[in-house]
């Protein structure tokens, strides 16, 4: 049930982050914002739940760089 409803979040997620112009490094230009604070928790959750972020590039590369701050 959890991965059939992730999935068609960041499947919509991916669709419209690597659509705008505006994606940066993260969700919105090369800095963090509340976009990002969002996302981490979703990738978690993919991860645990067994929602392949593969499938995901736009997002996989934000969640890395995310991952990379203090």
């Amino acid at each position: 049930w959890l991965q059939v409803w992730i999935g068609r979040g960041l499947r919509a997620l991916e669709r419209r982050l690597a659509g705008e112009r505006a994606t940066g490094r993260f969700c919105h230009g090369d800095s963090p914002t509340l976009a990002d604070v969002c996302l981490v928790p979703q990738c978690y959750a993919s991860r645990r739940f067994g929602v392949d972020l593969a499938a995901f590039p736009t997002i996989a590369g934000i969640d890395a760089a995310c991952q990379q701050l203090e």
